[in-house]
């Protein structure tokens, strides 16, 4: 059995593990931010098969479980109490999935929650309007300078069949994935949208820094069998020259 190999493969685990825990440490102040995790295997096989030993990443993906939602004092900040996301579409039509934050409204007036995520059903903001309003079942209603209320739209809620399909895209946005399955309107009233309301990270700091602490350990551990073991292999080549 190669001890080598095996430390180069918990090398590459501990790698992974510090690039997880240090993007959860970088996020714990990202509204609505997922933690992202790691699992390893190990992999044991035969001696004679040098890539069935070790260990590796068995998987990866996010932890979807919701974070702390606070008040704000901006009518333009939502945020989703439940499991739903909010669906956005960007300037191709492509759907995402996205668990709130500030609308801005863009350049041609479509209210937008990312820049270049709009709401789904490209509701538009009325030039004399000088405030707005979400109920929780997403309902829009803007208010003019003559005092009166318009409703523009509604704020689509969705969730896919498998959680763990849904995979992270730019702008903190998550794309359903090939084991996501169908993605599913939401309106039995399981999730609310908050208004004046944003939705902390779920990172656990604490956890976080026990993990980086782990895969820091195991990073060199994994590095000093692998000095030593290339110590020996001079040792022995130097001493076959003799």
């Amino acid at each position: 059995m190669d001890s080598s190999y095996i430390s180069f493969s918990g090398v590459k685990a501990a790698e992974s593990m510090i690039n997880s825990a240090s993007e959860n440490i970088s996020n714990l102040n990202t509204h609505g931010y997922k933690v992202k995790t790691t699992q390893f295997s190990s992999l044991v096989g035969s001696p004679d098969s040098l890539d069935s030993q070790g260990v590796r990443v068995s998987s990866s993906g996010y932890d979807f479980s919701s974070g702390k939602i606070i008040a704000t004092d901006n009518n333009m900040d939502v945020a989703v109490d439940g499991s739903a996301f909010i669906e956005v579409v960007d300037r191709s039509g492509n759907s995402y999935l996205s668990r709130g934050g500030r609308m801005t409204v863009s350049d041609e007036g479509y209210l937008q929650l990312q820049e270049g995520y709009f709401l789904s059903g490209m509701i538009l903001m009325p030039d004399d309007a000088t405030s707005l309003s979400v109920s929780k079942q997403g309902e829009i209603t803007a208010k003019t300078r003559n005092d009166q209320d318009i409703n523009l739209g509604v704020i689509d809620m969705v969730k896919p069949i498998n959680v763990t399909g849904l995979e992270k895209k730019a702008g903190g946005v998550f794309a359903a994935g090939s084991n996501a399955g169908d993605i599913i309107r939401v309106t039995d009233g399981s999730s609310k949208i908050m208004q004046k309301s944003v939705e902390l990270s779920n990172v656990d700091l604490t956890e976080e820094l026990v993990q980086l602490m782990l895969a820091q350990n195991m990073y060199k551990a994994n590095s000093n069998v692998i000095n030593i073991n290339s110590t020996v292999s001079q040792w022995l080549s130097d001493l076959l020259q003799v």
